[in-house]
């Protein structure tokens, strides 16, 4: 079922980022369990400790949401979800661009609290790229890593190093941000181990 597949990529990319998975599984298991429907009926809403995960898989769903999102701030919308700043939206198809225009806006008013809203759309999340053989282990570092790192190759702007984008994959996986470093391990038979640092533009 896809569905299913889309659940458990979430709950591995969540658990990837540090999330504790627990309810999440949990209670997407009771909702396939008793109807897998709902998922196409109703907003599903599945919850970490960090991060809130909104299905909305249809357009009628998604303008339901909408309606439910429209807060006067941020604040509000963050407050009313027990402090979470993370929301992961998770779409069947690609939003009318009014709706995107809208979507946009919530995550750049979510990133003024130091949040943000991801968008995914299940084709997306039919595989974990994390998983693929030519993909080497990326890794995202804390800001204390990060400073380090810049001091021990004596890197004065985070703009000097090499570049990930935002919108690359795997850096969504991740949950990236501008301004986060992702250190990426590479093996070769010849030189062994070897790192390399990227910054999230």
């Amino acid at each position: 079922m896809e569905i299913d597949i889309v659940r458990t990529h979430i709950r591995d990319m969540l658990e990837t980022r540090g999330d504790d998975v627990s309810y999440i599984q949990e209670h997407g298991d009771a909702i396939i369990a008793v109807d897998p429907a709902k998922f196409y009926s109703e907003i599903i809403t599945l919850d970490t400790d960090k991060t809130t995960v909104f299905f909305a898989l249809t357009k009628d769903i998604l303008k339901d949401w909408k309606s439910m999102a429209a807060h006067d701030n941020s604040e509000s919308f963050v407050k009313e979800y027990k402090g979470c700043k993370q929301f992961i939206l998770v779409l069947a198809e690609q939003p009318s661009s009014p709706m995107m225009t809208k979507l946009v806006a919530t995550d750049k008013a979510l990133s003024s609290v130091g949040g943000g809203l991801q968008l995914f759309y299940t084709k997306e999340l039919l595989y974990n790229p994390l998983k693929h053989s030519l993909v080497p282990l990326h890794e995202k570092l804390s800001e204390a890593e990060g400073k380090k790192i810049m001091e021990i190759y004596m890197i004065k702007q985070k703009l000097n190093m090499p570049i990930i984008s935002r919108n690359d994959i795997v850096a969504r996986w991740l949950g990236l941000r501008s301004g986060d470093i992702v250190r990426i391990t590479r093996h070769n038979e010849t030189s062994g181990t070897y790192f390399y640092y990227r910054c999230c533009v």
